[in-house]
Parts: structure tokens; C-alpha cells; sequence
């Protein structure tokens, strides 16, 4: 009963933050331009800067919130009650955001290291927990998944940090 309540709970809470999530992101401008422009295509609008600073600000409040989320989430994992799986989720589009707001290369290669670094732990977690008997050997398989996306991603900003130079 106390399990129905928490995952009811957890629900709840993950849909409140998408739903801030997405209205942020449709308040964002550029999101009604078609996909594959890149941001810089809008420089003739007429606003650039003031576009680019809502823009960051977005971005930003999206990072400040997604750290809340992450650091509440890690709380309940430790205590035992929240799954591993959101707090991933939540971890990785911290990262993304993170990388979002990244003003180089160097910088958005210092985020993919740490997401590469974050689902490498959770991987090497889930396999002491599946080794416990505390979850199945499919998690940990997802878990590699997600690393080795991550990985891949680390190496493609390396490559195109080095392209740059």
C-alpha cells in the first residue's frame, strides 16, 4: 500500500516537472520555426540579442530546475524510495541542458564527460544490484545502452572539438 503511494507520489511529481518542462519549452521563441534551423538563422529577425537572452534565460531556469529535480530524486533513491530509472532520466537531461548552455566546445565536452562518467556509475550500480538480486540483468542491459549512447556522444563533441581547431 505504502509502494501504490510512493510510485502514485512519483508519478505526480514527474508529470509536474515535464508539464513546467514542456510549457517552458513552447515559450520558448524559435520553437515555432520549422525543425533543422539552426538558431543562428534568426539573426534577421530583428531581436537577436533579445531573443538569445530569453533564450539563455530558459535555459538556464531549465538547468536550475532539472539540478532540483536530480538532487531531490538522489535523496529518494538513497533512502530507497524512488527506482533508479528516473533519476537516470532526469540526470541525463540535466547533462543535455547543461551542454545546452555551454558557451564552447570545450565546455560541452566537459558535460558529455560527465554524463559519460554519471550512466558509467549507474551501469556499475545496477550490476551490483542484479549481482543482489535486486533487480534483473535487463536494467543493467539498458543501463549499457545509455552509457555506450553517452560514450558515443563524448566522442563525436571530441571529434568536433578537434574538427574546430
Amino acid at each position: 500500500m505504502i509502494a501504490g503511494r510512493l510510485r502514485t507520489y512519483h508519478v505526480a511529481v514527474c508529470g509536474l516537472v515535464l508539464i513546467c518542462l514542456l510549457v517552458l519549452w513552447t515559450a520558448s521563441p524559435g520553437n515555432s520555426e520549422p525543425t533543422g534551423l539552426a538558431p543562428q538563422a534568426a539573426q534577421g529577425s530583428g531581436k537577436p540579442a533579445e531573443s538569445n537572452d530569453v533564450v539563455r534565460r530558459l535555459q538556464l531556469e531549465r538547468y536550475r530546475v532539472l539540478k532540483d529535480v536530480v538532487a531531490h530524486l538522489t535523496m529518494m533513491v538513497e533512502q530507497g524510495r524512488e527506482d533508479t530509472a528516473g533519476l537516470r532520466d532526469f540526470t541525463v537531461a540535466m547533462f543535455h541542458a547543461e551542454a545546452d548552455l555551454a558557451d564552447n566546445a570545450a565546455e560541452r565536452t566537459r558535460a558529455c564527460e560527465k554524463l559519460a562518467e554519471f550512466l558509467s556509475n549507474h551501469e556499475k550500480r545496477l550490476e551490483r544490484m542484479a549481482a543482489a538480486g535486486q533487480v534483473g540483468t535487463i536494467e543493467v542491459s539498458k543501463a549499457r545502452v545509455f552509457s555506450l549512447e553517452a560514450q558515443i556522444e563524448l566522442e563525436r563533441q571530441r571529434l568536433a572539438q578537434q574538427a574546430a581547431r
